[in-house]
């Protein structure tokens, strides 16, 4: 690594990523934050004057001189879910890995977060919104309800925007999806 004394200690661990991509909120354009493209993270094991030596602990993909590192956050094996704050409603602003559609077991990036009241475990339903449609039999227009298409638990959480992973989906999930 080009890190070198005072910079790491052996046993410093850090996430490898090559490139990243900026997440926008789909109306106002705002920057939310970055999705970086997680090769793997790794250890280091010896320290020198001006760079250090560092063990792959876990790979993706394959890591090249010029990929860059950030320290690695604590993963978490499981979330306890939590209940959401009433009323607030986002939007699916980013799919990673250039997806245009995503399913159960996948993960998502959402335009709300700590902010909006939402923390790490907080759930999520991914709807459709009710239409005004014709009723012919009455002459008149009718207000059909909103309906559930996905359920989703929020695993990282930044104070606009949070990370949500698809718990379960009977349809596919889009940029630009409404959240509640």
């Amino acid at each position: 690594l080009g890190l070198g004394e005072g910079n790491v200690r052996v046993g410093d661990r850090f996430t490898v990523f090559r490139d990243y991509d900026a997440v926008r909120d789909t109306d106002s354009r705002t920057l939310l934050g970055y999705h970086v493209h997680v090769l793997g993270w790794a250890e280091v094991t010896e320290v020198q004057a001006e760079s250090s030596i560092a063990v792959v602990r876990m790979s993706r993909g394959e890591m090249h001189r010029g990929d860059r590192l950030i320290p690695r956050a604590e993963v978490h094996t499981s979330v306890p879910v939590k209940e959401s704050p009433d009323g607030i409603e986002g939007r699916i602003v980013y799919m990673p890995d250039s997806r245009t559609e995503m399913a159960g077991g996948d993960y998502l990036y959402i335009n709300r977060g700590t902010l909006h009241g939402f923390e790490v475990g907080s759930e999520l339903e991914v709807y459709d919104a009710g239409q005004l449609l014709p009723e012919k039999e009455r002459s008149t227009n009718v207000m059909t309800p909103d309906h559930k298409v996905a359920d989703l638990v929020i695993v990282e959480v930044q104070p606009d925007s949070a990370v949500a992973f698809i718990v379960e989906t009977h349809r596919e999930l889009s940029v630009g999806d409404r959240v509640r």
